[in-house]
């Protein structure tokens, strides 16, 4: 128990917290750049430029965004390449949604325990579209995506909307995430009991980290499931 509460839901991250692949993101911008015949570090600096605008959605579709990648980082604009290039990126990004080892064990005790279960994800418009073809979805009761919000954590509407999807109080909710996009201080200010999961051996970069992140922190995701009560 904590604070006299019993815990009735828990959100998610998804990225670096239920994924197990951020350190291989680097690979598929050197293969991505390939395809476009672009430099890797112009189109790994045009990725990070943009991200905010693909996050929110207001880049465009894949393929819109795809062009203006391309465009930013020095590579083709021509169709043939460009569906080359969407083909590589959406296969990437499906590989990268990957479950990390225990990741669906957990959700799946925690759906035995009849907890409510949600996923509130800072990502980009290929992630909606691959998400009911993934392993999570038969266990997540309400995913929130900033591409399909037009906004990103820690607006505190985002933690709104997910709990609300989950019919679930703010005190009774567990956050948990790898401490991107400022997502644990944004899950505290909503109300929500707030842990950072950080494995050993996780080295790789995230938006808008929490760097003095001084709460809860655990190296298992598997720990989750002591937390409850």
């Amino acid at each position: 128990m904590h604070d006299g509460l019993v815990i009735s839901a828990v959100v998610f991250d998804l990225f670096g917290t239920l994924t197990g692949s951020e350190a291989s993101r680097g690979q598929q911008i050197v293969e991505l750049a390939e395809v476009l015949g672009a430099a890797p570090d112009a189109l790994r600096d045009a990725l990070r430029e943009t991200y905010d605008e693909r996050a929110r959605g207001s880049l465009g579709d894949v393929r819109e965004q795809l062009v203006a990648l391309s465009a930013r980082a020095g590579g083709s604009l021509l169709p043939e390449v460009i569906d080359r290039a969407l083909v590589l990126r959406m296969s990437g990004q499906q590989a990268m949604l990957a479950p990390r080892p225990g990741a669906i064990e957990v959700l799946a005790a925690l759906r035995e325990r009849r907890l409510a279960i949600g996923v509130l994800s800072d990502c980009t418009d290929e992630i909606p579209i691959l998400w009911s073809g993934s392993e999570y979805a038969p266990l997540v009761d309400c995913a929130v995506f900033s591409c399909e919000m037009g906004m990103r954590k820690p607006d505190p509407r985002m933690y709104q909307v997910v709990l609300e999807g989950l019919g679930t109080r703010p005190a009774d909710a567990l956050y948990v995430g790898d401490g991107g996009s400022s997502e644990l201080t944004g899950a505290l200010a909503a109300g929500l009991r707030s842990v950072l999961f950080r494995s050993r051996g996780d080295a790789y970069f995230r938006y808008d980290e929490e760097k003095d992140w001084r709460g809860e922190t655990i190296e298992e995701l598997g720990a989750v499931l002591a937390l409850l009560y």
